[in-house]
């Protein structure tokens, strides 16, 4: 049913002809903004390039900085701003034969990263979109390496290749990973013949404007590339308050754009039992963590030993009265597991931990494909006790946003949109939009 075919580039040309436009949302872009706009000016090949910002409210110097470099500013005012209709202004806006869009704290590998991206599209007309990858450097935090690095795999992309549907009739009929396969699409890096937005333009969605295209573009019977050896610096320094939130609202893009099915445990539980589980196994985890004892340099026996404190089930929780140092790095997904349910200290909040919830149980296995990755992870003898408590705080705030996802789409199918409204806006803002 799928065609995947490897994309075929010509020998170098002196030059490009074709104009470019390159697309990219900002707020508050800061060095980052400014390292990206330096390196798209130092592109080699491609002379004919027109920059457009859309800045969605920032407060410091990006847009100097982007008019400092000959860039287009449009500004978009943060409660109208969405990850759809944003970039579609900046489509509308476009002037080039190619658009290319990414994002403001991404980075170009090299000097010839638009050209391998432009000549992709020159030498293989057939496409209409090529998404490149997702890179990271020495200066990501473990979790992004691991993640990012472990997706390709994930997806069986790792060569260049361009993929279409036989017969797009047959979509629905996929599995869900053949799906996301042969739809892929990723705003991150993407570059669009121009002539692709006569036909579509993106969907006014608050999340994965990328995911929703594609998909259309495959059930139209377009062709898709994706770009194994070049792309863009790209990850998220955030706490983990932020992959939660990012979990939550990509479980909810997955079964909107893909029809999945909501995993039978969901039937029947509250949102108030998700929040109790999340808090006890958080604080479990802190515990567990805490009594984790290694010698200066981490082996991986050191690792298991972690997994077997954390699936330890005569672990007692911490009583409320118990006061203990608090990574500050932990605060903001505390605070949030608070607002999820402002009574869970009084409830329940002494108790062992009673059976394994799905929770528990998808974080365990989460960090266990983690960590027999870091061996291999070149900076693995360097690693601290601290490198792996970022490494599983995220994992598990990754965990309770699936859930969370989960449990909201129950909830709109069921048709119950009060409280599900309400977790939306709560863990939607500063990920899906800027507004207040």
């Amino acid at each position: 049913m799928v065609v995947t075919r490897p994309i075929r580039i010509s020998p170098d040309k002196e030059y490009i002809d074709s104009k470019v436009s390159i697309v990219i949302p900002v707020l508050n872009g800061g060095v980052r903004f400014a390292n990206l706009l330096s390196k798209i000016k130092s592109q080699k090949r491609v002379p004919n390039v027109e920059v457009i910002i859309l800045d969605s409210g920032s407060k410091d110097d990006t847009v100097h900085v982007a008019k400092s470099f000959g860039a287009k500013v449009i500004q978009i005012p943060p409660h109208e701003f969405n990850h759809g209709s944003t970039r579609q202004v900046g489509v509308d806006n476009a002037t080039g034969d190619l658009i290319l869009l990414t994002v403001a704290d991404a980075y170009p590998v090299s000097d010839y990263w638009l050209y391998k991206m432009v000549k992709c599209m020159q030498d293989n007309p057939e496409i209409s979109v090529v998404s490149a990858r997702q890179m990271v450097n020495k200066s990501a935090d473990l979790y992004s390496r691991l993640t990012i690095e472990l997706m390709y795999p994930f997806l069986n992309f790792n060569n260049d290749c361009k993929y279409f549907l036989r017969d797009p009739r047959t979509f629905s009929d996929l599995p869900f990973l053949v799906k996301r396969y042969v739809s892929f699409v990723d705003d991150v890096c993407a570059c669009y013949r121009a002539k692709v937005f006569e036909m579509f333009s993106f969907n006014p969605v608050s999340n994965a404007e990328d995911i929703d295209i594609g998909v259309r573009l495959v059930k139209s019977g377009h062709c898709v590339g994706f770009l194994y050896t070049t792309g863009v610096f790209h990850w998220h320094s955030d706490g983990p308050d932020y992959f939660l939130k990012r979990h939550f609202n990509g479980v909810i893009s997955f079964v909107s754009l893909f029809d999945l099915n909501i995993p039978n445990f969901i039937n029947g539980v509250r949102l108030k039992d998700i929040a109790l589980s999340s808090e006890l196994l958080y604080r479990k985890f802190e515990l567990a963590f805490r009594q984790w004892e290694v010698n200066s340099r981490i082996q991986y026996m050191d690792l298991l030993n972690l997994l077997s404190l954390i699936k330890n089930r005569s672990l007692k929780y911490l009583r409320c009265q118990e006061k203990y140092m608090v990574r500050e790095s932990a605060l903001s997904l505390q605070n949030l597991l608070k607002k999820l349910s402002c009574n869970l200290y009084k409830e329940n909040a002494c108790k062992d931990i009673v059976g394994a919830n799905y929770i528990e149980t998808l974080f365990v296995n989460t960090l266990w494909n983690l960590f027999k990755y870091i061996p291999r992870d070149r900076y693995f003898l360097a690693l601290t006790k601290w490198d792996i408590y970022d490494v599983a705080l995220k994992a598990l705030a990754s965990m309770i946003g699936d859930t969370l996802g989960w449990w909201f789409m129950a909830q709109k199918r069921m048709g119950n949109h009060e409280e599900a409204d309400a977790i939306f806006t709560l863990l939607s803002k500063g990920v899906c939009y800027k507004g207040p």
